[in-house]
């Protein structure tokens, strides 16, 4: 290393500002392991109490990219349109958003991640489809993408190693929560892979990370201007995560709710953010026109069951059994435990979204501690959605769960996620803001 480890912390704990060449030197460190965990901790708890100026974050991201391989996508035809959602409870839309997108023309290159606290993973929901391969080497990736117009997969360890690292040690050091190391995070590994453009689900909410629209409409800037200052056209929405989206929470069940979208049967809230970033992928793709023909174009992809078929031709092209397309019940599901019922008459005004992840969790579709194994077919379906008119033992939620000694915490996080009163609860906008290059747009 060009310039020691303690003097690299040193400047960033004064409050002095890194230069290209010392944050380089930094993620050379970290990427090598010249720099010790406790060196690399260090550095990053300096960051979070110090900030990193715009100049740093771009540098940061930059180095962090190309700290690894990169995903070269040059021999597949554009318009290539990658899509991140910040994580949810229920948020199965990558699974309909690729195949509905690859329909009307538009590659769609997704390296997707797994279950992350009471946030479910797409590779986890993936995996619920017997011989479906989400590991798989890179050359394999660009030929599925070639051949499908979808590729979904697992980043490989060579794509941006210094992220890996460097997220753990966020875990551990309580510096997951800051945003400029959530969006150097993000659109590190997102401009790795040689896209032509990004489209963004930030979430905002109590089942996100991102808790209140202030920071949501911050990280979704920040993430915009960091694509715009390498040329790489982004759009990002900020969208409502309050309550779960759509009507399942666990593996296999949304991977049948995502199947049942694709055949025209997705309930509004679903459809209407898988839209949104669908009209958006369109812009970047240069394919729009105006709102009413692009909605018209995702309604037809998915009426005609385009979409539904490069769903099923994408699942064989990476080694799955498409009679679990044809026939979601071959998918699993485990016993239904219990269903939790309304106490009262009312309205349902309330659905915690991250309550109903913490339930989902319980369940086994989710992880408590690294390591812990997950039930593809655990997790619950929803009966009702806030604003719903309910009765005095009314089912709300069905729970399925192999392991009836949990039942009761579940039980617990559901009884907390749900409130019903008198009056019904005033209608909510779900998609709340749009960012792109031209700036903040309410929605």
């Amino acid at each position: 290393m060009d310039i020691a480890p303690t003097d690299l912390i040193r400047i960033k704990r004064d409050g002095g500002e890194l230069s290209e060449r010392e944050i380089l030197t930094f993620i050379e460190g970290v990427t090598s392991g010249d720099m010790s965990d406790p060196q690399v901790a260090a550095m990053l708890m300096a960051i979070f109490q110090n900030g990193l100026s715009r100049g740093e974050l771009n540098n940061l991201t930059t180095a962090m990219t190309h700290s690894g391989e990169v995903l070269d996508l040059s021999g597949i035809d554009p318009p290539r349109i990658d899509k991140h959602s910040t994580g949810g409870v229920g948020d199965k839309v990558s699974l309909i958003f690729a195949p509905l997108m690859a329909s009307l023309g538009i590659r769609v290159p997704m390296l997707s991640g797994r279950a992350l606290g009471h946030t479910g993973g797409t590779l986890n929901k993936l995996e619920s489809i017997a011989g479906l391969r989400v590991e798989i080497p890179a050359h394999e990736f660009r030929e599925t993408l070639k051949r499908c117009g979808m590729a979904i997969a697992a980043a490989t360890p060579d794509l941006v190693p210094a992220d890996r690292r460097i997220y753990t040690l966020r875990d551990a050091t309580a510096t997951v929560g800051h945003i400029p190391l959530i969006a150097s995070s993000i659109m590190s590994k997102k401009l790795a892979v040689k896209a032509d453009g990004l489209v963004l689900d930030v979430k905002t909410g109590s089942g996100a990370f991102a808790k209140t629209q202030e920071d949501a409409l911050s990280l979704c800037c920040t993430m915009v201007e960091m694509g715009q200052s390498v040329n790489r056209p982004v759009i990002g929405l900020v969208t409502r995560m309050d309550q779960p989206l759509g009507r399942t929470v666990g593996n296999a069940l949304e991977v049948k709710e995502a199947l049942q979208a694709l055949r025209g049967e997705g309930p509004d809230d679903l459809m209407e953010v898988t839209f949104a970033l669908g009209e958006s992928a369109l812009q970047l793709a240069g394919m729009w026109k105006n709102q009413q023909n692009a909605q018209q174009m995702l309604s037809d992809a998915i009426i005609s069951g385009k979409a539904f078929s490069v769903f099923r031709e994408w699942v064989i092209a990476q080694g799955g059994d498409p009679r679990y397309c044809d026939d979601p019940q071959r998918l699993a599901q485990a016993d239904e435990a219990f269903v939790f019922t309304a106490p009262r008459d009312g309205y349902l005004t309330v659905l915690d979204a991250l309550e109903v992840g913490l339930a989902a969790m319980e369940t086994g579709a989710g992880q408590r501690h690294r390591g812990d194994q997950i039930d593809p077919g655990a997790g619950l379906i929803i009966h009702q959605k806030p604003g719903d008119n309910v009765r005095k033992g009314q089912p709300l939620i069905s729970v399925f769960c192999s392991d009836h000694r949990r039942i009761s915490g579940i039980q617990q996080h559901l009884n907390n996620a749900t409130q019903i009163c008198d009056q019904p609860p005033p209608p909510e906008k779900r998609i709340l803001y749009r960012v792109d290059a031209s700036g903040i747009h309410i929605l």
